[in-house]
Order: C-alpha cells, then structure tokens, then sequence
C-alpha cells in the first residue's frame, strides 16, 4: 500500500490541524460556507467511526452549515477549489473561498469561486482518501490538503 499527500492548498494563516492518514475512507463531511466570502469551517467524518469528526481548530462556525452525506459505495475522487483573500475580513491572507467534493456519483460545491483555483489529482479507482490535513484561522479555514492511500 502506498501513501501520498496532496496539499495543502490554501494560505500561510491558521493553526494545522492534521486528520491522521490511516482512515478507511470518508463517510460525511461537515463544513460552513459564508456566500461572498468563504470557507469557514471543515470536519471530516471517517468510515471506521461515521458519528464522530476528528477534532480540530474550527474558523466561523456560525456560517452556513451543510453536512455531506456519502451514500454506500460514493467515494471522493477529487477535491477542488479557490483559494483568495478576502475583501474586508479581518484574515489578510489567503484562504479557501470555495470547495468541491467530486465523487463518483456526484459534485458538491460551496462558497465562492474567486481567486485562484487549485485541484487535487484525481483519485484513482481503489485508493481512497486516508486523511485530511489543513490550517485553520478564527474566521475561515486557511488550507486543506488529503492523504490518499492506494
């Protein structure tokens, strides 16, 4: 089995957080997104234990909420976005304006599509993502990257 890291993407701003790299896959993502500006915070909810997110430094947490539900056999097979600064936040530098989740049943895209995009390489089939890994500052989440094992 191989392991490799992607990312992170994102700015220089936040405290790291780091999920571990040895999950079995994603079950649900839970994240917040304010229209206009941003990623505000992210949890990762893994397949060995679907009901509980791996804890970390959380930015806004009173954005929008939305909780992405994988169904039996969706998988992630690319994670994308943009990555900016934020006109008239308090974080000066750049930080994840937008995120999709593409899987092999669907696309799930939140936040806003400004500044400059950035993608993973696609997931092959029976790799999986093993972890996510990031920064994470007061009001948005700063960088995102993954840990794909193959």
């Amino acid at each position: 089995m191989s392991l490799e890291k992607f990312g992170p993407y994102g700015g220089p701003g936040g405290v790291a957080w780091d999920d571990g790299k040895t999950h079995t896959g994603v079950s649900k993502i839970s994240l917040s997104y304010k229209p206009g500006e941003g990623i505000g915070s992210f949890t990762a909810f893994y397949k060995e234990d679907p009901t509980t997110g791996i804890p970390h430094p959380t930015g806004d947490d009173t954005y929008i909420r939305v909780n992405i539900k994988l169904e039996e056999g969706e998988v992630i097979t690319k994670v994308s976005g943009y990555i900016g600064v934020v006109p008239g936040a308090d974080t000066k530098t750049e930080v994840i304006r937008s995120l999709t989740f593409t899987t092999n049943e669907n696309e799930y895209t939140y936040g806003t599509a400004q500044g400059r995009a950035f993608s993973s390489r696609p997931i092959l089939t029976n790799s999986l993502i093993a972890g996510f890994v990031g920064r994470t500052s007061t009001d948005f989440l700063s960088a995102i990257g993954i840990y794909v094992s193959s």
